[in-house]
């Protein structure tokens, strides 16, 4: 495994990014770092406070979900609540690093019926969104849509970069398995999607404080190096000791010293050490939550291996992240070549059911 020089694929990358960017690089084959979803029990986020009762460690970073900031779901009296500013405070006074996830709710077209109401539309047969039809029809009301809904998470993101706070951000994950709508129409409709969005946050709403971090595995639905930071993997094994050596020597063969692997969602809590030793090196994981069915998240992980991982010497938590080496946050990292919305090179298993969320 090669070094991965922390290049980010927006150039005007702010330097609080750039320094968490560089930093994942220092540390990429030498730790894998925690990281955890968060969710919310009476009001109050509890994933977190559990391992530390556990532990007495805390995980470094921190997952949270901008699925109820989109417009298709706020019509209908979704509400996210203060999630921005809890992101804000998770940032500024707890020092996590944060990543954010979008289940974007289809921007028209919800079936909205007994089946399938309106909270479950990001999944394909939530809706009847036509993305390719959307991409080849600029001047379509579903292609303004998609504009919009972009648009609206843009405001919400430029509070966390206002704040000039960084964001590992994961947006359109696991297309391939083709069950969110933003992949039910091929690899080709995707990568447009991607790269569309990946303009217009960079170039029209100037979030500099993003680090794209992609969630899929084949080939095919690789949108380009210059549109891409972070490749990931999603895993929910039977065996939660599952190595994961094929899925990571897959990505490795084609991303190795160009981009960083992580576990970006894992149904529990990985075996570092077991990975350590069959040489996959993941940047970071972030264990997975299921709040409606209580089947994932640390509570959930036995007390002992929880406790295992989280004083592991192959594991970084918060106290050790911020003790370790920071990246020089000088702004002087060399950036890729300039990116247009329709170019780039030509990359799931997620149960569904692990992404429902309902109000």
């Amino acid at each position: 495994m090669r070094a991965v020089a922390p290049i980010p694929a927006n150039p005007a990358l702010i330097s609080e990014a750039r320094e968490l960017f560089t930093k994942l690089s220092e540390n990429y084959g030498k730790y894998t770092v925690a990281g955890q979803a968060e969710y919310q029990e009476q009001g109050r986020y509890v994933a977190v406070d559990y391992i530390a009762s556990v532990s007495d460690r805390r995980p470094v970073i921190v997952g949270l979900d901008l699925i109820d900031y989109s417009p298709s779901r706020r019509q209908f009296g979704a509400d996210p609540g203060n999630l921005i500013e809890d992101a804000i405070q998770m940032a500024k006074k707890q020092n996590m690093v944060l990543t954010l996830n979008w289940h974007w709710n289809a921007p028209m077209h919800l079936l909205n019926d007994d089946r399938e109401p309106w909270w479950r539309a990001y999944y394909t047969n939530g809706s009847e969104f036509n993305l390719r039809y959307a991409l080849r029809n600029t001047q379509s009301a579903e292609y303004r849509a998609l504009l919009r809904d972009m648009d609206a998470i843009a405001v919400e993101l430029k509070r966390l970069a206002d704040e000039r706070i960084p964001v590992l951000w994961r947006p359109l994950h696991s297309a391939e398995g083709g069950w969110f709508w933003w992949g039910a129409k091929g690899p080709e409709a995707f990568k447009e999607l991607w790269r569309l969005m990946f303009v217009r946050f960079t170039d029209t709403h100037e979030l500099n404080n993003l680090i794209w971090v992609l969630t899929n595995e084949d080939p095919d639905w690789y949108p380009g190096d210059d549109v891409v930071d972070i490749v990931g993997v999603d895993a929910y094994p039977e065996d939660r000791s599952e190595t994961l050596l094929e899925n990571w020597n897959d990505l490795l063969r084609r991303h190795n010293g160009r981009k960083m692997i992580a576990l970006t969602e894992f149904g529990g809590i990985p075996y570092v050490e077991e990975m350590h030793l069959d040489g996959v090196w993941f940047s970071y994981f972030v264990t997975w939550t299921d709040q409606n069915r209580g089947k994932l998240g640390p509570k959930n992980v036995p007390k002992e291996h929880l406790l295992r991982i989280y004083e592991s010497p192959a594991v970084l938590t918060l106290d050790e992240w911020h003790e370790s080496s920071k990246g020089n946050g000088t702004g002087d990292v060399p950036v890729s070549p300039e990116v247009t919305a329709d170019g780039g090179e030509p990359e799931a298993s997620e149960p569904a059911q692990n992404q429902e969320s309902q109000p």
